[in-house]
């Protein structure tokens, strides 16, 4: 066990149907079941906070990828599950921006997918896995809306992935055979990142 401290830093008045994830020291995800909404909020809640997503029927993941102002949310919006998100929401964590992004496939649940690409116009996401079926991981374009394919992989488990920091290579997992292996796949010429 590593040594260090740890501190309560705030004793939150959950109701029941809500689920909370943690952004920073000061603010939270506070998302509510049915009819569903999604707040940014201060550990103060319910005082203060903003609605940044909110929607009547359908289901929106638990927890948000974060760059800075922005989170990105996996939403399925026609059903009350997790494996049919084909929405992505990139909203601005003020609420005063959103916008709402068509997949062409079914994303991966998983608290790291999607992510962002350094400078935030840009996210790396992966497909949910299938039956005898590869799994795509796409590059979405948020200014553009736009979805491209950068590789497949003929894995039926689900794909893990990093980005790197600078935004120009993606590490994953392939558990097609035995060993998993660990594989690299440059972006750096795919997307619109500023080049070093």
């Amino acid at each position: 066990v590593a040594s260090g401290s740890s501190r309560v830093l705030a004793d939150l008045p959950v109701t029941p149907g809500e689920i909370v994830v943690p952004l920073d020291e000061t603010s939270m995800v506070v998302r509510q079941s049915q009819p569903w909404t999604v707040r940014v909020a201060p550990y103060s809640y319910p005082s203060g906070g903003v609605t940044v997503l909110s929607g009547s029927s359908g289901f929106v993941a638990n927890a948000g990828t974060t760059l800075g102002e922005w989170l990105a949310f996996r939403r399925n919006p026609n059903g009350n599950s997790n494996q049919e998100m084909n929405v992505l929401d990139v909203v601005r964590r003020d609420g005063s921006s959103r916008t709402t992004i068509q997949l062409p496939f079914f994303a991966a649940p998983g608290a790291r997918n999607p992510q962002f690409l350094p400078g935030g116009r840009e996210l790396i996401v992966a497909e949910r896995t299938g039956r005898n079926k590869e799994t795509g991981v796409y590059l979405v374009n948020v200014g553009t809306k736009s979805v491209k394919k950068l590789f497949a992989i003929d894995d039926t488990n689900p794909i893990h992935f990093a980005v790197s920091p600078d935004g120009r290579t993606i590490v994953y997992t392939r558990t097609e055979s035995i060993p998993t292996r660990l594989a690299r796949f440059d972006i750096s010429t795919l997307t619109s990142q500023p080049r070093k």
